[in-house]
């Protein structure tokens, strides 16, 4: 938009922060414009001297009956407006180079007459603009050197500027050389710069066009933005989201590659490894059912088979319940059942010695206390004895009974005791 309406002021605040910064800019902005709906501020800096005050640039729109009919157009035709673009503002910002220091005036197309946009430039930013309009083309050179003339007047009153005036004439090739006349006037330091089109508005548009995302100037009904806001905010995220997982997605890529060249690797190292391997018994005619029997029964009789580890420790635990016994010998026997039969089992002849033999009667209990826990001990099937000496005679049994003139002498008891192993048909 470029209204006339349009008004600029340059104040001086107090140096803030935060909180207290906001509501002094929102304090002094009803003060300047009371009730005006189209307010805006920017701060353009601090003083360089005195108390560093902030400069802030305070912009209203009077008398806005012009631009709200338009909005009220827009809307008849369900237009949805996301906010309001000042000309001046925008071109300040984005459309003309911000090294000029000083007045700059634009001269442009306004409808059917010329438009005189004085704005003054401090810091690289835009601290005033001032609109006037040029019904007759014959008479822009007088224009031209009034409106500024009287601008600078303002403005050197408002801002203490030094007396030496600078102009700077932006326009198209065309009106430059109208304003040939208006360079010579005295007083003024004028610079020229040649815009690339007469239509500075239409410029301006191509420029909103092109961009993304610009703020707007003044907000149009803060609630109309919010869904355009978020629309692009998601756009955002989004597009955020897909360069993340694309970032996953190529760091998964890149491992998935380097474990392929790994197995790879491996592969071919497995390869020249059974290049190098012996051969393999063949298994030609023997089917699948019949290997798979032969490996379940080889299983089973490795389970089954009478390893000297499954009879020496029942044979320790036993012995550790009796401490007066000791081990002196231990033989390995195949048991037969007859003259003719084959191998049935095996079994071990045990050799111990006990010092009881001065008591028959205690040894007797002793012995019979073993052979009964050498029979009950997984692993082992029956115990019995086979030898003692001295020799038991009727007088002493097993039970423990002694004879009313049986003795023994003193010394060291010796027996062999026979113990019977379980088979591996009796262990499945």
């Amino acid at each position: 938009m470029d209204l006339i309406e349009e008004e600029f002021r340059l104040e001086h605040l107090p140096h803030v922060g935060g909180r207290d910064h906001q509501a002094l800019v929102r304090r002094r902005a009803r003060q300047l414009f009371q009730d005006v709906v189209w307010v805006r501020a920017e701060k353009l800096g601090r003083e360089s001297s005195g108390r560093r005050d902030d400069q802030m640039l305070f912009t209203a729109i009077r008398g806005s009956q012009v631009l709200e009919g338009w909005l009220a157009c827009l809307a008849d035709w369900r237009v949805q407006v996301l906010g309001l673009w000042s000309l001046p503002q925008l071109v300040e910002d984005a459309l003309l180079p911000k090294r000029f220091e000083g007045l700059r005036l634009l001269v442009y197309t306004h409808a059917e007459a010329l438009a005189l946009r004085h704005d003054f430039i401090r810091g690289g930013r835009l601290a005033f603009s001032r609109l006037t309009l040029v019904s007759r083309r014959e008479a822009l050179v007088e224009e031209v050197v009034e409106e500024s003339d009287r601008t600078w007047r303002y403005l050197s009153r408002l801002l203490h500027l030094p007396e030496e005036k600078k102009i700077q004439f932006a326009a198209a090739p065309a009106l430059l050389e109208e304003l040939a006349a208006a360079a010579e006037a005295p007083g003024w330091q004028v610079e020229e710069y040649p815009l690339a089109a007469n239509d500075l508005p239409g410029a301006a548009a191509c420029l909103l066009g092109r961009k993304l995302w610009r703020r707007p100037h003044y907000r149009y009904r803060q609630g109309t933005a919010l869904f355009p806001a978020g629309v692009y905010g998601v756009s955002l995220l989004a597009l955020v989201g897909a360069g993340l997982y694309a970032g996953y997605a190529w760091d998964r890529l890149q491992t998935l590659a380097q474990e392929a060249a790994r197995l790879a690797r491996q592969q071919a190292a497995l390869r020249r490894s059974l290049e190098h391997m012996p051969p393999v018994p063949s298994v030609d005619g023997f089917t699948p059912r019949q290997i798979e029997d032969f490996l379940t029964r080889y299983d089973r009789l490795q389970q089954a088979r009478i390893t000297p580890d499954r009879v020496l420790e029942p044979l320790a635990h036993v012995l550790d319940r009796f401490p007066r016994w000791t081990l002196t010998d231990l033989v390995w026997e195949t048991e037969k059942q007859g003259e003719e039969e084959e191998e049935d089992g095996m079994r071990v002849i045990l050799t111990l010695t006990h010092p009881s033999a001065a008591d028959p009667r205690r040894l007797a209990i002793d012995l019979n206390h073993l052979i009964q826990a050498l029979a009950s001990q997984p692993g082992l099937a029956a115990a019995r004895l086979l030898e003692s000496d001295p020799p038991l005679t009727e007088g002493v049994s097993l039970s423990g009974e002694i004879g009313a003139g049986q003795k023994g002498d003193a010394g060291m008891a010796t027996f062999k005791i026979q113990v019977s192993l379980v088979s591996a048909d009796e262990g499945e």
